[in-house]
């Protein structure tokens, strides 16, 4: 099996795909612009993203011909020590000012602790950096480390997730590609971008999903969104995936 290209458009090791293909060149991407993306897959290029960097409705030429991979996502926080206080929840001292990847972030950081301040002016300094990783994070000067994981906190949409998408047009590469779909991590996608799509079309702008299965197949998912200003948050697990979206949402705005 030959493919002419997979380009990685998000800043993703080589490593976390799965196999590697016979004559591909991998080539890394910080970013990509529409008309490049569309171009390459017309070139009868398979583009590696990650889910999370894609769109809920993709136009019709494009398809998601697999989901390969989820890198673990966990939320780091970056606090400056004077800002560090280990006896309180997210160990921000009172008063403590943040920044944050993503709003929906942000409001799960101020479900718990309303004494702390979110500051989204990316001029101003703030006592503590807070964003979605892969793995343990990096180190950075002035700042100590301190790792979230998905139990604690709830991570935007697709984070993680790396799916390979191809034009419409190319079926038989579509077709080869479907062969290292993971139909579990298909399934998890689904229930996330389903409850996505729910949000958007009744007008919340800020939610989070992450849905994921244990050892003995049962799903658990877990979601949280801003309804009307006020944070809300649901959980299930069951053991299929089956509406599991409809069953989040009708928490989220119920």
């Amino acid at each position: 099996m030959i493919f002419s290209a997979i380009e990685l458009v998000s800043p993703v090791d080589k490593s976390d795909l799965p196999r590697s293909y016979d004559g591909v060149s991998i080539n890394l991407y910080q970013s990509i612009s529409d008309g490049e993306f569309n171009a390459s897959l017309a070139q009868g290029n398979c583009i590696a993203t990650l889910m999370s960097d894609l769109s809920l409705n993709l136009p019709e030429h494009i398809q998601i011909a697999a989901l390969l991979h989820r890198c673990r996502p966990n939320l780091v926080m970056y606090i400056k020590d004077a800002a560090i206080d280990m006896s309180v929840d997210y160990r921000l001292i009172e008063g403590a000012t943040f920044s944050a990847d993503h709003p929906i972030t942000a409001a799960q950081i101020m479900d718990l602790r309303d004494d702390v301040l979110y500051i989204t002016n990316d001029d101003v300094e703030v006592d503590a950096i807070i964003k979605w990783e892969k793995d343990q994070g990096v180190e950075m000067e002035g700042y100590q480390k301190f790792v979230l994981h998905t139990k604690d906190m709830i991570p935007p949409v697709g984070t993680g997730i790396i799916a390979v998408v191809v034009s419409d047009e190319n079926k038989d590469l579509r077709k080869a590609i479907q062969a290292d779909h993971n139909k579990i991590l298909g399934s998890c996608s689904n229930v996330e971008r389903t409850l996505a799509k729910m949000c958007v079309q009744n007008g919340i702008q800020y939610f989070a999903a992450f849905c994921e299965t244990d050892t003995n197949g049962y799903y658990h998912a877990s979601a949280c969104a801003l309804v009307d200003e006020e944070f809300k948050k649901a959980t299930i697990s069951q053991s299929t995936y089956a509406d599991i979206a409809n069953q989040l949402f009708h928490q989220l705005t119920h």
